[in-house]
């Protein structure tokens, strides 16, 4: 039970914080909301009283124009906070979906891949795209018990006034208890209570049918998604059409189309059974209540008229409880959903650093590995094991090995994208993690297997940045040697890349594309330089021009690369060759090309391949 309220209060305070007033507004919205049946309930009591009480016109125009007035203002006052309560939730998602983007940007890359975070993260936008997420908290769970508290002081009131009402008449027991005495309460109570407890029965087992469908809804659209963006993605067209594959996913979609129109009659006919069974239990015990009420009226303790007024508010108390005791076990569940972005917005980033990286004109940053050990989150298999390595300062150093060896995890470490599980690592002899985050990365200029660019223009994905050195850019283009294709384009270096946000983008090449990603690496001019798998999209011959515009590209600078390709090893001083998680050979070419091991292995191994492709004269200048 602490644990349930700690989670509402959460959720009180999330929206509390991305915007402040909207459960202000919430509030008045509900008091209007419910005050105005009462009101037009009490308006025709009086004018029903006032007539058989013989009232004069003027008076009874006065207390209904009284009423209809207060009712008036009470209508526009509703509207008003109406307005200002959707506004509100209107700045609230966005304020939401900003502070959620921030933490997104903000929070390490590890906590980003974690697994367990990422499944509840698509939970939480899964489960809130489902049900309705805050807004359905806020309008239905949130207003709902708003509406029963104030239901439930009106109701208090008038079993008070009922209570206290004596008629002139006498009853026989045990009428006279039940009417005139606390036998009256205990009816009312009984009967409000009853169907509530009742309703909260069917409430679960509702919720645990929405549950079912939620889960099961879940899993059909991944399957519509992944369907639909296979037929889609115009670069499946091909295979979909060459063998048949378009009568393979029209079945799929079909059957899946099909299983969720199934599933979904099933389920809303079981709903459908619960709340009409639920609404006529509540018929059946507003019964005894107007029976009761009646009684008042015939022993004289109240007017004829408040017959109709105390039955009006007794039948608005057990619908509005009602209501909002459904609407309990359905905001219970929609806390699984919202809780999870209090935890998520609360994440703590990662532990960064105070000290300044020192500035050094002459790029004399040394980093060193010192028995460094990791695995991943969730694993307890160790990827790399008792690393010891050293950059040397303006050395070009080769990574290679087979797949699954460690060199891509070697330079996230490298990156701080992750921590070390066991050891550390230095810059000229001080922890990196020490350093302020931001001013470390700064001195590395990495190029991912997986790089990404943006449907941004040209020059922004250089520079990665809004403002850009356009004689920069242009030279950076030209050293990753795919200037002369972005000066073919529309714009030039203000062409926009891809049509995600803009129709007119160019669609491009993945080599390409890896060639403007080369040239952002460059452009940042950072003591670093780190490719891994630059080339990888490239063929012998473009990959080949890279390498002759490699001097440009590190200039002075120490850099690392990581290749499967072994020919491109001969163009670094040093070649370190990783096997399960370890270095296990590190020389230059010429050394390793001698001894029997691991490099000799995997480059005599692909060097066949390249005779297939590569004139004599290439291959002479590409293997000498």
């Amino acid at each position: 039970m602490n644990d349930l309220l700690s989670k509402y209060k959460n959720v009180f305070q999330l929206i509390h914080t991305q915007r402040p007033g909207l459960l202000l507004y919430a509030f008045f919205f509900s008091l209007m909301n419910v005050a105005l049946p009462y009101l037009i309930l009490l308006m025709t009591t009086v004018a029903l009283n006032g007539l058989l009480a013989g009232n004069t016109f003027l008076q009874l125009t006065f207390k209904i124009l009284l009423l209809g007035g207060i009712t008036l203002i009470c209508q526009i006052a509703q509207k008003f906070f109406e307005k200002k309560r959707d506004d509100a939730y209107d700045e609230f998602n966005l304020n939401l979906e900003k502070a959620t983007t921030l933490k997104l940007l903000t929070i390490s890359y590890f906590q980003l891949q974690d697994p367990q975070m990422r499944a509840a993260y698509q939970k939480a936008k899964e489960g809130t795209n489902y049900s309705g997420g805050f807004n359905q908290f806020i309008r239905s769970v949130l207003e709902d018990l708003l509406n029963a508290v104030i239901a439930l002081i009106v109701g208090v009131g008038a079993v008070t006034a009922l209570l206290s009402a004596k008629g002139h008449q006498a009853l026989p027991q045990p009428w006279e208890f039940f009417v005139n005495d606390w036998g009256f309460v205990l009816v009312i109570f009984f009967c409000v209570v009853t169907p509530i407890f009742c309703n909260l029965i069917l409430a679960k087992k509702k919720n645990e049918l929405e549950k079912g469908m939620f889960d099961f809804f879940t899993f059909v659209n991944r399957q519509f998604n992944y369907i639909f963006n296979v037929i889609f993605d115009y670069q499946n067209g091909p295979a979909l059409r060459l063998y048949n594959g378009n009568q393979l996913m029209f079945h799929e979609m079909v059957k899946q189309d099909d299983l969720f129109l199934e599933r979904s009659l099933k389920e809303d006919q079981k709903r459908s059974n619960l709340t009409d069974g639920g609404s006529a239990l509540i018929s059946l015990l507003l019964i005894p209540i107007f029976l009761l009420v009646a009684m008042k009226g015939y022993v004289g303790a109240i007017a004829i008229g408040s017959i109709f007024l105390y039955t009006g508010y007794f039948t608005q108390l057990v619908a509005t409880l009602n209501t909002a005791f459904m609407a309990l076990p359905k905001g219970n569940m929609l806390l699984g959903f919202l809780d999870f972005y209090f935890d998520f917005l609360a994440l703590d980033p990662q532990e960064n650093g105070s000290l300044p990286v020192e500035k050094r004109n002459d790029n004399e940053y040394e980093i060193e590995f010192h028995h460094v050990s990791f695995k991943y989150p969730g694993s307890e298999e160790y990827v790399l094991k008792d690393l010891n390595l050293k950059l040397t300062i303006g050395q070009r150093t080769a990574i290679v090995g087979r797949n699954g060896s460690g060199k891509t995890t070697f330079i996230k470490l490298l990156c701080r994208l992750y921590p070390v599980t066991q050891g550390r690592i230095t810059l000229n002899g001080i922890e990196i993690d020490k350093y302020d985050l931001k001013e470390y990365q700064d001195i590395l200029a990495v190029v991912f297997q997986d790089f990404k660019l943006f449907a941004f223009s040209v020059a922004e994905n250089v520079a990665a940045n809004r403002h850009f050195d356009t004689k920069r850019v242009t030279d950076a283009l030209y050293i990753a040697g795919v200037k002369e294709r972005v000066a073919t384009m529309p714009a030039g270096i203000d062409s926009i890349l891809y049509k995600d946000l803009n129709d007119q983008g160019v669609e491009i090449s993945g080599g390409e594309a890896q060639k403007i990603a080369i040239a952002r690496a460059w452009y940042k001019d950072a003591p670093f330089v780190i490719l891994d798998e630059p080339t990888s999209a490239l063929d012998p011959f473009s990959e080949y021009e890279i390498y002759r515009r490699f001097d440009d590209l590190v200039q002075d600078k120490t850099s690392i690369y990581i290749s499967h390709r072994m020919s491109s090893a001969r163009f670094s001083d040093r070649i370190v060759v990783f096997e399960g998680g370890r270095v296990q050979q590190d020389a230059n070419h010429e050394t390793l090309i001698q001894q029997p091991g691991l490099y000799q292995e995997l480059f005599n191994a692909q060097a066949q391949y390249y005779v297939e492709d590569l004139t004599d004269e290439q291959l002479a200048t590409l293997f000498s």
